[in-house]
Parts: C-alpha cells; sequence; structure tokens
C-alpha cells in the first residue's frame, strides 16, 4: 500500500505551501518554520538530524490531517512529490517521528508531478534482464557485494506483475552474455561492479550489439585508477592489454548513444577518468552527453542523475520525448505571476554583457 503528499505554494514568493494527500487536501504549513534559522530555532541537518527531522515531521503529518491518518494506516511506500525547487531542496528523508526516521519504517521516495510523469511501456511482458557480476580476484581485497545486489533485484522482479525474465550470466564472459541476450528483442543489462566501465564500453567495443549506455563514476582506463586494485587482474607490469581495454583509447569506436555521469568531488574513482574519457571523445568528434554534479562523491549522480539517466533511456530506447523540464511552473488561478523584480545595476542586460552557456547538455 502506497501513499502521495503533494507539497506546492499558490505563489511560490510566498511560503504558505498546501500539502494534498492522495490527491484530496490534507493541511497547510509554514516553509520557514523547516527552515534552520536562528530566528526559528531549527538546527541544520548535519548538526542535530533528529531534532530537525521531528520539525520536517510536525510539517507533514500534524495531529488531526488527513495525512497523519494516512500514515497511521502504515503504507509501505510514500511518494512525497514537491512542486518547485525552493521546497523540492528541503531534505525530508530526515522527518523523524515518535517511531523513528520515517525512511526506516516504509520506503520514502520522491516523486514527479502528474503532469511531468511517463506511462509505463505497455510491452514489458517479456522483458529480459541479464545481471553480470564482477568482483576482485584478489584474496587481499574486499569483495563488492555482488549476492547482495542480485538478491534484491530477485526480490524487485519477484514483485512485479508482469513476465520479466531475470538471469545471471555465468560466467560473467562477453561470450555467455552474447548467448544469454542474442535473440530477445527487450534487452537490459545490469552490471554489479564496475558497472560505469562496463556501460561505456558496451556501446564503445560493442557497438554492433548495444543501443545506449549510461556510464556513471567509471574507471575508463586501469591505468589510472588504483594499482592495488586493477593489477590484481590485469597483470604487472603493464603492458598492451592495459590499453586494449581502455575505453579512452578506443573512444573513436562509439557507436549508439552514450551518457557519462561523474561527481566532482569522487572519493573513490578520480573523476579525471571521465574526464579523460569526454576529452578523448570531443576529439575524436563524437556525440555524447555528459554529467558532472558539483559537490557529489562516487555515486550515480543522486536524484538529479538518476532522472537524467532515465530521460536518456526513454528519449534513445523508446523513442518518447521526456517532459519539459523547463518549462515554466504552473501558478494556481488565484496567484497571477507577478512582475519580473528589476535587475540591480551591473546586471542588466544592456549593461553587462551575458555569458554563453557551455556547450552540451551537462
Amino acid at each position: 500500500m502506497a501513499m502521495e503528499l503533494h507539497l506546492a505554494r499558490p505563489n511560490t514568493d510566498q511560503a504558505h505551501v498546501i500539502v494534498t494527500c492522495d490527491g484530496a487536501f490534507s493541511h497547510t504549513f509554514d516553509r520557514q518554520s523547516v527552515i534552520p534559522t536562528t530566528s526559528n530555532g531549527q538546527p541544520y541537518p548535519l548538526k542535530d538530524p533528529f531534532t530537525y527531522g521531528k520539525a520536517l515531521y510536525a510539517a507533514l503529518f500534524p495531529p488531526d490531517s488527513l495525512a497523519s491518518g494516512a500514515l497511521a494506516t502504515r503504507p509501505q511506500r510514500i511518494v512525497l512529490v514537491a512542486a518547485d525547487e525552493d521546497l523540492d531542496a528541503i531534505s525530508w528523508e530526515y522527518a523523524c517521528g515518535p517511531d523513528g526516521l520515517l525512511a526506516c519504517r516504509c520506503s520514502l521516495v520522491r516523486g514527479l508531478p502528474k503532469e511531468e510523469r511517463i506511462a509505463p511501456p505497455g510491452s514489458l511482458n517479456g522483458l529480459h534482464i541479464v545481471a553480470v557480476a564482477s568482483s576482485p580476484l584478489s584474496r587481499h581485497l574486499a569483495p563488492l557485494n555482488v549476492e547482495g545486489e542480485w538478491t534484491r533485484l530477485t526480490e524487485i522482479i519477484y514483485d512485479l506483475d508482469r513476465a520479466v525474465r531475470l538471469e545471471r550470466a555465468w560466467p560473467p564472459t562477453i561470450e555467455r552474455l552474447r548467448d544469454l541476450v542474442v535473440d530477445g528483442s527487450q534487452r537490459v543489462v545490469h552490471f554489479m561492479g564496475h558497472g560505469g566501465q562496463n556501460a561505456a564500453g558496451a556501446v564503445l567495443f560493442h557497438g554492433d550489439f548495444y543501443k545506449a549506455a549510461v556510464a556513471a563514476c567509471g574507471c575508463h582506463d586501469n591505468r589510472m585508477d588504483k594499482a592495488s586494485w586493477n593489477e590484481q587482474w590485469m597483470g604487472y607490469p603493464v603492458g598492451p592489454q592495459y590499453a586494449a581495454s581502455s575505453n579512452i583509447d578506443h573512444a573513436a569506436n562509439l557507436r549508439g548513444k552514450l551518457l557519462l555521469i561523474v561527481g566532482e568531488l569522487d572519493e573513490n574513482v578520480p573523476p579525471e577518468s571521465t574526464l579523460r574519457l569526454v576529452d578523448a571523445l570531443i576529439k575524436a568528434g563524437k556525440d555524447f552527453d555528459f554529467l558532472m554534479v558539483p559537490g557529489m562523491g562516487h555515486s550515480n549522480g543522486g536524484p538529479y542523475g538518476t532522472r537524467r539517466m532515465q530521460d536518456f533511456f526513454v528519449r534513445h530506447l523508446q523513442g518518447v520525448e521526456p517532459p519539459d523540464r523547463n518549462a515554466p511552473a504552473r501558478r494556481g488561478p488565484e496567484a497571477p505571476p507577478s512582475p519580473p523584480a528589476p535587475l540591480p545595476r551591473g546586471e542588466r542586460g544592456e549593461e553587462k554583457p551575458s555569458t554563453p552557456v557551455g556547450e552540451g547538455s551537462g
């Protein structure tokens, strides 16, 4: 069972927030009450997460509200939709009630407004998912939790009401992978471990087979990442096998569509690896998409990166154009648009030349 909370402000210049629960009005609250300031005494989430979480919980589920009553039924999933960027920027995942953190009781996920959602494809029956495990061979390195990832995938597939086939590639080789998916039209390959490197390699080394790939925080050349990690199976000294497996050295072979994602502060795989691949693709004259997330560590880009990945596959695999995220926000009928505020001196178009935005989709 799931419930949906929708947070919206009739006028984004004001703090008044309207909360609807499963499409029906629930209550209102003041946005300023959940913004950490010295005046309201709210601490910053990282300084005192539980105190801040209680303020978020009080805003979302006040007593005797429709949202509070729906929460009392213990839903397994709560979809929270924030209608504007200021509301979306609030860390609602810290919400903490009498039973502790809400996210520990049920799945708390962010959702898109209904007008921006894309209906799932109607032909998922017969979908074939092949999982490819990859873990260090050395006994001196901690193995990746590929078994836990496999268990998570099987649980997700088990709950689906569609005919979806999940299979594990064993041994995890290119030959075995081809044998498993060569006869299917709806193919999804899920890499468990080294996914960024393998995903990009799919459209660089096997572009005749794969149509599109998203590579996040990948090690695109084994000569650049941790020597203690890569030399376990690549061998030492460094030989021609390193260049033969380098995504960077083979950037000119790109076929199909590729989205590269990297966190600016990745502490695991050097962001330089992705940037060098970007440089090589540009020098080869290839078209691709690139997203660097400022302040992000080793990740697929967080919620924004996930949404970009979903839009990427919808556009290039389903042939459907995702919603226009840059369209003007809809305002309620009781709140006509306010006139734009005058720009300070030095920022007017006629007094300060505009700076062109960098090319690319990142």
